[in-house]
Parts: structure tokens; C-alpha cells; sequence
């Protein structure tokens, strides 16, 4: 009866280790957040700005620019520097009309990095605040451009300034 109860106790904790093991990244390339420092994508303060993630866009491998203002109005100028990686992309098309990107676009680098918007705020005197942070990943064999493309209405128009948060 001894033996049963402490296999019952070993075989409990080995299971709860299992189990715990998995409430972290899927993959060496995710990372958890501070919930704290996250903003979600829609809010009701009156400062707050709704956006879209531009989900299904990578940089060209052909643009080797920078970009001197993140604010990109017309589709021209997203598309110099975007592709769509989706099947249909008419699907996930930006509407300049009614809306404007605000991007992100990290130097060539052999080290996966990843772009994470915390907030998007108004400010005064006619800003729209985008606070943002990188965060390393592993390193890989060919260089890419890590990206973050936040679609927004223009009814937030206004200078872009972007706040890098470390």
C-alpha cells in the first residue's frame, strides 16, 4: 500500500511538470510579453487608437531603403515596400481611402527579430504616438527584414512619432 501511494505521488508531480511545461512559447521563436506593458488593439479612454495589424505582409527583398516617416498614405508607396503573402490579397488589401499604415521595418539582419506594438496614443499638439518593442530572437541562416504594419483610420491622422520602449 506504501509502494502505491508514493507511485500515485511520482506519477501526480510528473504529470503537473508535464503539464506546466507547456503554458510558454510553442517555439524557440516566440516570446511571452509583460501583459502589463501590452496594450490591447481597441480601447474606450479617449486617447487610445483603434488599429488593424497589416497581418500577411513581409518586406521585399528588393527594398533596401529605410523609412523617414513610418506614416505610408497611398498604395504606392506600401507597395514598394510590402508583398502580400496571402493566396488572395485582395483579401487583406489595404484601403488608403479610408485608412493609413504605420510601419516598422528593421535593418537586414541575421537574428529573428520581432516587432511588438504596446500602445497607440493621441498627443498633443496633433501627434499619434506608436510605443513599440524589439525583441530578439535566434539567429538563422539568411538575413530577413522583420517587419509592423498597423493599419489605421485616418479619422487619427496626424504626425507619426515612434517611441521605442526597451
Amino acid at each position: 500500500m506504501k509502494k502505491t501511494g508514493i507511485l500515485f505521488g511520482v506519477a501526480s508531480a510528473a504529470i503537473l511538470m508535464m503539464s506546466s511545461c507547456n503554458n510558454g512559447p510553442t517555439n524557440g521563436n516566440e516570446q511571452k510579453i509583460d501583459p502589463a506593458l501590452e496594450e490591447p488593439a481597441t480601447g474606450d479612454d479617449n486617447m487610445h487608437i483603434d488599429y488593424t495589424a497589416a497581418e500577411h505582409f513581409l518586406v521585399r527583398p528588393s527594398y533596401t531603403g529605410t523609412l523617414n516617416n513610418p506614416k505610408i498614405e497611398t498604395k504606392a508607396k506600401f507597395d514598394s515596400i510590402f508583398y502580400c503573402t496571402h493566396e488572395h490579397p485582395e483579401a487583406v488589401e489595404v484601403d488608403f481611402d479610408k485608412n493609413y499604415v504605420i510601419a516598422v521595418v528593421a535593418p537586414n539582419t541575421n537574428t529573428r527579430n520581432t516587432v511588438k506594438p504596446i500602445s497607440l496614443r493621441k498627443s498633443e499638439p496633433n501627434e499619434v504616438v506608436l510605443t513599440y518593442r524589439w525583441e530578439s530572437g535566434t539567429q538563422q541562416p539568411d538575413s530577413t527584414r522583420s517587419s509592423l504594419a498597423l493599419i489605421v483610420k485616418k479619422e487619427h491622422d496626424g504626425t507619426v512619432i515612434l517611441n521605442e520602449s526597451r
